[in-house]
């Protein structure tokens, strides 16, 4: 499974300055973390199940039923950690993007107040 969505699709707010219409370019979508937070709890389901079992039942996932010279391509131990790395990096990813999109909708609010303050403070002359 791969992991990172966020990091890959999540924009913040830039330094740039606002478009013409007053929005800040950055993501407000949650799509990016809710995919990241589902593949780390996938890496979490792996590691359970593959810490739940024998040698031998690992093993006959990847080999044929009595062939004793067939081993699996990882041992258990090197698949746990495998998924742990893949967990904490989809885990990472989610965090990142979950704060770049909170940066993203605090920056507009602060345009969007800061524009709708302008607006409130012109006089208009009787």
């Amino acid at each position: 499974m791969l992991s990172g969505c966020s990091f890959a699709i999540v924009s913040g707010p830039s330094a740039v300055s606002p478009d013409g219409r007053g929005e800040l370019a950055c993501t407000t979508s949650h799509v990016g973390p809710i995919v990241d937070a589902i593949l780390t709890l996938a890496q979490v389901v792996d590691i359970a199940l593959t810490a739940s079992q024998s040698r031998t039942d690992w093993n006959g996932h990847f080999c044929a039923a009595g062939d004793p010279s067939c081993s699996a391509p990882l041992s258990r131990g090197e698949a746990i950690g495998v998924y742990s790395a893949l967990g904490l990096a989809s885990a990472a990813s989610a965090v990142y993007g979950l704060s770049r999109i909170a940066q993203c909708r605090d920056a507009r609010a602060s345009v969007a107040g800061g524009a709708a303050g302008e607006l409130g403070s012109q006089h208009v002359a009787p």
